[in-house]
């Protein structure tokens, strides 16, 4: 069974009247657009701080954009417009960009394009920011302080001047080459920069450096461009408007509600395939039945987003909870201590004698203790130190695998 765009489109014609697949559909075009707006929000602060330092230009002058109206098209058909529109561009080489809401199907279509298109090739901000990043990260262990501080627009020059982009044993890459590293991009791209050191800073790198990865890509995809490359460049518009072409291209939808349908049939058909028994047409239909079902049912019953948060709040403290008190439920130790108290008679003085977790005090390693059932002990200095709690926990693998989870960035993101 194959799962495709016309895969999709059929489940769409299909179940497009079904009231539990227009549930889904619905929910799903709702979380589109939310976290498309969220990303478009984000990416707005980046290129306006890019503008602020003079990495960007304020206004650039965009030419215009051809609009392709993806409904009931197949990937091969919305690919074929596209390619119509280029005229004979494509002999001579050119940078096509696209843009689009989530679920209109931009990495189908660069998918298609990339096979019918002559000498094609794909480019990514992605490994970019990557490689940008192993060198802030680098750095900033190099000279033993924040990754902030190496985050200056400076620094960040000077990292931007150890990315080079060109042609390597014959084929388009990036070159890595400071601080005592020189690597090719595509040899390290599913090693070390995948590493989860270099994932978790890639946010915060990311933040700083639109403007400089933007011009880098304009002068990548303009190099491969004059050496007679069709180069398709997929991304948000507030990026892409700063890429000179005259071949940019959005897919549409005239009805917004068709994305949440395009997404619903991709998890429908998913589903469907994954659980279908018997090749028939009567045991299909019951799989694409069972499949929206029991999707449109999950949905309905996720927790909302605050719920979620409280619940992996919940979960990161009883983690930690639970190691501190592997830790701190061992050895009890009896100190004595004199005290002044008043009476009715005037002030008297006696002695104390507390049992206190050994983690907790700071004692001389000549004054060992007795059994505790022999008092008094020793004198002792009681002091609560929260780093002796917390240093143990983050330096655990517990911790590690947290932070590799993102779950952390979710709570402070939040």
């Amino acid at each position: 069974a194959r799962q495709d765009s016309s895969t999709s489109q059929a489940i769409i014609d299909e179940l497009k009247t079904d009231a539990a697949f227009c549930r889904l559909s619905q929910r799903l075009a709702s979380e589109t657009m939310r976290r498309d707006e969220e990303d478009r929000s984000k990416l707005a602060n980046g290129i306006q701080l890019a503008v602020e330092k003079g990495v960007l230009p304020a206004s650039v002058n965009v030419e215009p954009i051809n609009r392709v109206n993806v409904a009931g098209k197949s990937a091969d058909a919305v690919a074929e417009e596209i390619i119509e529109m280029l005229g004979d561009a494509q002999s001579k080489g050119c940078v096509i960009t696209l843009q689009g809401l989530s679920g209109t199907g931009k990495g189908t279509t660069v998918a298609k394009l990339r096979e019918k298109l002559p000498r094609a090739e794909t480019w990514s901000n992605g490994n970019v920011f990557r490689a940008l990043t192993l060198l802030a990260v680098t750095c900033a262990e190099q000279q033993d302080c924040e990754l902030k501080e190496v985050l200056t627009p400076v620094q960040l020059d000077s990292f931007m001047q150890m990315l080079k982009f060109g042609k390597f044993g014959g084929k388009f890459d990036v070159e890595i080459q400071g601080l005592g590293m020189k690597y090719l991009i595509s040899d390290v791209e599913k090693t070390t920069l995948k590493d989860s050191k270099i994932a978790r800073k890639i946010p915060t790198v990311a933040e700083v450096s639109q403007g400089e990865i933007v011009n880098f890509a304009q002068n990548a995809v303009q190099t491969m461009a004059a050496a007679g490359a069709n180069v398709i460049v997929e991304g948000r518009e507030q990026t892409l408007n700063h890429l000179r072409t005259r071949h940019r291209f959005e897919l549409v939808f005239d009805d917004p509600t068709l994305i949440g349908m395009r997404q619903a049939a991709l998890r429908v058909g998913a589903k469907a395939k994954a659980d279908i028994k018997g090749a028939d047409e009567a045991a299909v239909k019951a799989a694409v039945e069972a499949a929206v079902e029991q999707l449109s049912t999950s949905e309905q019953a996720q927790p909302t987003e605050k719920d979620g948060l409280l619940a992996t709040v919940g979960a990161v403290l009883l983690i930690m909870a639970a190691a501190a008190w592997k830790w701190i439920d061992g050895v009890y130790f009896y100190a004595s201590r004199n005290v002044t108290s008043s009476t009715g008679q005037g002030f008297q003085s006696r002695s104390i004698v507390t049992n206190v977790p050994q983690r907790f005090l700071q004692v001389d390693d000549a004054l060992a203790p007795e059994p505790p059932n022999k008092l008094p002990v020793f004198e002792a200095t009681v002091e609560f130190d929260l780093s002796k709690l917390l240093d143990p926990i983050i330096d655990s693998k517990i911790f590690d695998a947290l932070l590799d989870s993102k779950l952390l960035d979710i709570i402070f993101h939040s």
